[in-house]
């Protein structure tokens, strides 16, 4: 009778905390019904980096009870100022006719062509994610906006490529974009690192420049060559292989074929960080009041064809967690 009674109260007191629980659960949706989000992102759908920060953004959003909806304003493809103005006053549109209690906004884009002109010190909260390295060229942050500051890894990927180059100097090879001008930059003075660089605007170049650098520098790290409109990764990957003669190190998955290690961004963190800071704003608290945070999750992944051919012998912890590049088929 005793182990009965002392039975039934162990399950009434686990009942009573599932009960709980999911009373907690259900508040927790409660506040967000009839709650909406409105994420603006800066490109495309088809965007690597997009296709992961809705996977993070997603993950927490569904079944919370707030209703969200995502938009593009497709900048990657079509650069030109007149048609980023236009897709941002297409978004603000969206803004005035869905009227969100926030706005999430992805990479710079969305930022510098909606939120800056139209929303700065507004009444309308907005959260930002992926801008890249320092939100304060736009005047950020503003009453209304708090974000998640995009940065790359790449101290650390030097720090590991060091083991295996026979010197220190550094070159930064990739695309002449605005982007890259912008990474170059941050790199130097933001980070403090001592580079050449290196801008190359097509494929030819690019292999040239390949080949100079072999016998010029100590450590490549590989920027965002995968941009370039007639970028073919199957030869890059081919000419790299029969050509590398020192390590190369990158932070973009897309890199991979021609490097020898990439520590690269998880994207969904920011999609994820950016979800939660908007849920708790809906939930009361003022975006002033959230402090501007950095990415801080990497991935590494490893060529283990190009490492072969440098003679690098990598750890066995860093195998066991590292992915491995396949190359395209």
């Amino acid at each position: 009778m005793k182990q009965i009674t002392i039975l039934f109260i162990a399950c009434l007191f686990f009942t009573i905390l599932g009960c709980e629980k999911e009373q907690k659960e259900e508040a927790e949706k409660t506040n967000y019904e009839g709650k909406k989000i409105l994420v603006v992102h800066s490109y495309h759908p088809e965007v690597t980096g997009v296709v992961e920060k809705n996977k993070g953004l997603t993950s927490v959003l569904e079944n919370v009870g707030v209703e969200y909806k995502i938009i593009y304003m497709d900048t990657k493809r079509n650069t030109g100022e007149d048609f980023k103005k236009k897709s941002a006053l297409m978004a603000k549109d969206t803004i005035e006719d869905y009227r969100p209690d926030v706005v999430i906004t992805i990479d710079d884009n969305a930022f510098k062509y909606l939120i800056m002109p139209y929303f700065k010190d507004s009444e309308l909260p907005v959260v930002f994610a992926g801008i890249d390295w320092d939100a304060s060229i736009y005047g950020a942050p503003y009453s209304n906006t708090t974000g998640m500051i995009s940065v790359s890894l790449v101290l650390q990927v030097i720090e590991f490529i060091k083991k295996y180059a026979g010197g220190e100097r550094i070159a930064w090879l990739g695309p002449d974009s605005f982007t890259a001008k912008k990474e170059t930059k941050a790199f130097q003075d933001i980070l403090g690192i001592n580079m050449s660089i290196h801008y190359v605007t097509n494929f030819k170049e690019w292999q040239n420049t390949f080949l100079k650098l072999q016998t010029e520098t100590d450590i490549i790290f590989h920027s965002m060559v995968w941009a370039m409109k007639d970028w073919d990764e199957h030869e890059a990957a081919k000419f790299t292989l029969n050509n590398i003669k020192v390590p190369i190190g990158t932070v973009y998955k897309t890199t991979m074929c021609c490097s020898v290690l990439g520590l690269v961004k998880v994207d969904s963190e920011q999609g994820e960080w950016a979800a939660k800071t908007a849920l708790e704003i809906i939930a009361g608290k003022a975006p002033s009041d959230i402090p501007l945070t950095q990415n801080k999750e990497g991935e590494i992944t490893l060529n283990l064809d190009l490492a072969e051919k440098l003679d690098i012998a990598f750890d066995v912890n860093i195998l066991k967690n590292a992915q491995i590049y396949q190359g395209s088929e």
